[in-house]
């Protein structure tokens, strides 16, 4: 749901360019996805819970950037 109402805030002010939301949204999560799977198979001394923050610090600043 965070993911979702960042990436529809982005399209309203114009940074997705044309890209649709729903889109850039699934990409995002599968790359989530992906990444919490590789951290499962190769654990780490840090949770995923405690990366959580830099995670979605990511994703805001790829949205506030998005670019064609």
């Amino acid at each position: 749901l965070w993911l979702l109402d960042r990436v529809h805030e982005a399209k309203e002010a114009g940074r997705l360019h044309g890209i649709d939301p729903e889109t850039f949204a699934i990409s995002l999560i599968g790359s989530v996805t992906a990444a919490a799977a590789r951290w499962v198979e190769d654990p780490r001394e840090e949770s995923l819970s405690d990366a959580a923050p830099r995670v979605r610090t990511l994703f805001a600043r790829l949205l506030e950037t998005t670019s064609p």
